[in-house]
């Protein structure tokens, strides 16, 4: 089954105290390891400041790669991009992970 990890700031994450930049919502059953992973592949930082006119032509980062944890190997989708400003009026970005073990690549594919 494909997992997915979502990570912004926010004033409360998925986990019990976090708040800033912080996962706010993964798929049930993504492993801490795993999840960690993609939360360190969702850095970004906006070439145009929210105030800039030029800020709607900040790049989006596209990205695949492939990621053994915990000896298990993992094919990695994300999109990460500018998000304007955050609840605390700070540059924010959104992290968008696709997750795709084995199991997902079997069969028939294009």
């Amino acid at each position: 089954m494909i997992q997915e990890l979502l990570y912004t700031s926010a004033p409360r994450g998925l986990k019990p105290g976090s708040r800033g930049f912080c996962t706010v919502m993964s798929s049930r059953g993504l492993s801490e390891p795993l999840a960690l992973t993609l939360e360190s592949l969702s850095g970004y930082r906006p070439l145009f400041a929210p105030s800039d006119p030029r800020a709607s032509e900040n790049p989006v980062n596209w990205m695949f790669l492939t990621a053994t944890v915990g000896g298990k190997p993992y094919w990695i989708l994300s999109r990460v991009a500018d998000y304007g400003l955050d609840y605390s009026q700070r540059t924010n970005k959104l992290a968008h992970h696709l997750v795709l073990d084995q199991n997902d690549l079997r069969g028939p594919g294009p």
